[in-house]
C-alpha cells in the first residue's frame, strides 16, 4: 500500500535545488549580512538610548493607555506621558546641579582652611597622614569638577542631543505603535514556532516589568532612607545627596556608598562626631547595600515577574549591571528570562515528536468510509480481514 500523502515527509537534498535558487539564496544572505553590519555601524553609538526608549515605552504603556482613553488620540497621550516623566527628572537634575555648584564654589574659596581641618583630623589616625598640599590639591580638583559640569555638558552636547532624540522618538513610537509592532513581529514567525514565540514574549515581558519595577522602587527607598539619615545627622544638602543616591545606584561599581562615606567623613572631620559617622556607615551599608540592593530588589523583581525565582533574578541584576552597565538592569534578567524560555520549550514533552510504537506500520493506512450510495460499505469485521461487503440493494 502506498504511503498516505498526510504521512509522507518531503525531503529536499541540496543537489536537487536548482542552481538559480541556490545562487539567489547566497546573494540574498550576503546582502543581508552587509546591510546588518552597516546598520549596526550606523546606530551602535545610540543603541543604548534606543534600548532605553523601548524599555521606558513598554513600562509606561499603562499610563499612556489611561491618557489615550480620555483624549481619544495617540499623539497627545504619548506626549503627556513623556512630559510627565521628563519634567520631574529635569527639575531634580537642575536642583541637584545648583546645590552641588554652590558647594563646589564654597569648597574652592575655602580650600586651604578645609584642607587644614582635614589634615588635623587625620593626624590622630594610626595610618600615615597626607601632606597639606596633597589634601588641598584634591579639594581644588573636586571643586573644579563640580563647577566644570556645564563645560563637560557643552563638549558632549552633540552626542547628547542625538541620543536624547533617539530616546524620545523611540519611546514615542513604542507607546503609540506597540500593537502594530507586536503584530508585525508575530506575522514574521512561522506557525510551528508559536509555542516558542509565546514563551519568549511571556518571559521577556515578565522580567522587564519585574526588573524595572524593583529597580525604581529600591532606588526610591534608598534615596528616602539616605534623606532621613542625612537630616537626622545634620549633613548639609540632604535633598541633593538623596537625588544623587537615587541616580547613582543605576551605575555599575558606584553605589550608595559613594554618598554615605563622604557624608560620614564630613561628620568625622567637621562635626567631630565619630559615633555618628560610624552609625551612618553601618546603617547605610546594612540598609542600602545589603537589605535593599541584595535582598529586597531581586525579591521584588522575582515576585513581579512571575518568571524567575529569587536566585536567578539576583544573578541577572548583579551580573547584568557589571557586564552591560546601566542597560544591564534589564538586559541581565532579560537574558536569563529568555534562556529559561528556550529551556522550557526544548525540555517540554510536546516539543518532541512521539516515536512510533514497535507494532505500528507507517505504511498502513486506515481506509476511508464514504457515505455515498455507490461506495462500498465496511464493517468492523471486514476491516480486519479486508473483505468489503456487497453494496446494498435499494428497494424499489
Amino acid at each position: 500500500m502506498p504511503p498516505s500523502p498526510t504521512k509522507a515527509r518531503s525531503t529536499t537534498r541540496l543537489a536537487d535545488v536548482p542552481l538559480r535558487h541556490l545562487r539567489r539564496a547566497i546573494i540574498t544572505t550576503l546582502l543581508l549580512v552587509v546591510v546588518v553590519v552597516l546598520f549596526l555601524a550606523m546606530v551602535w553609538r545610540v543603541l543604548i538610548a534606543a534600548f532605553l526608549g523601548v524599555v521606558i515605552g513598554i513600562y509606561l504603556r499603562p499610563v499612556y493607555r489611561w491618557l489615550a482613553e480620555r483624549f481619544g488620540h495617540k499623539a497627545p497621550a504619548a506626549i503627556l506621558t513623556l512630559v510627565g516623566l521628563l519634567v520631574p527628572a529635569i527639575a531634580m537634575l537642575v536642583y541637584g546641579y545648583l546645590e552641588i555648584r554652590d558647594a563646589a564654589v564654597y569648597l574652592s574659596e575655602n580650600a586651604s582652611d578645609i584642607a587644614a581641618q582635614i589634615q588635623a583630623t587625620l593626624a590622630g589616625l594610626p595610618f600615615g597622614t597626607p601632606s597639606l598640599a596633597a589634601v588641598e590639591g584634591a579639594l581644588v580638583r573636586a571643586a573644579e569638577y563640580g563647577t566644570g559640569v556645564p563645560e563637560g555638558v557643552q563638549s558632549a552636547l552633540g552626542a547628547l542631543t542625538v541620543a536624547g532624540s533617539v530616546f524620545l522618538f523611540t519611546a514615542f513610537y513604542v507607546l503609540t505603535e506597540a500593537e502594530a509592532i507586536i503584530g508585525w513581529m508575530r506575522d514574521r514567525v512561522p506557525p510551528h514556532y508559536a509555542d516558542l514565540t509565546t514563551r519568549l514574549e511571556t518571559h521577556a515581558e515578565g522580567v522587564l516589568y519585574g526588573a524595572i519595577y524593583a529597580t525604581v522602587v529600591s532606588q526610591s527607598l534608598k534615596a528616602l532612607m539616605m534623606l532621613v539619615l542625612l537630616v537626622a545627622f545634620g549633613v548639609p544638602i540632604p535633598f541633593t545627596l538623596a537625588i544623587i543616591t537615587f541616580v547613582i545606584g543605576f551605575f555599575p561599581v558606584v553605589g550608595t556608598w559613594s554618598v554615605y562615606l563622604p557624608a560620614a567623613g564630613y561628620l568625622l572631620v567637621f562635626q567631630d562626631a565619630p559615633l555618628q559617622a560610624i552609625a551612618l556607615v553601618v546603617l547605610g551599608f546594612v540598609g542600602s547595600t545589603i537589605v535593599i540592593s541584595l535582598i529586597l530588589r531581586p525579591k521584588m523583581a522575582a515576585k513581579r515577574s512571575r518568571v524567575l525565582n529569587f536566585y536567578w533574578m539576583f544573578l541577572g541584576l548583579i551580573a547584568g549591571v557589571y557586564t552591560f552597565g546601566v542597560p544591564g538592569i534589564v538586559l541581565g534578567p532579560l537574558v536569563i528570562g529568555l534562556l529559561k524560555a528556550l529551556v522550557d520549550v526544548v525540555t517540554h514533552e510536546e516539543s518532541w515528536p512521539r516515536p512510533p510504537a514497535p507494532d505500528d506500520d507507517p505504511e498502513d493506512e486506515e481506509p476511508e468510509i464514504e457515505e455515498d450510495g455507490g461506495a462500498e460499505l465496511f464493517t468492523e469485521e471486514h476491516l480486519r480481514d479486508g473483505t468489503p461487503l456487497e453494496s446494498p440493494v435499494e428497494d424499489d
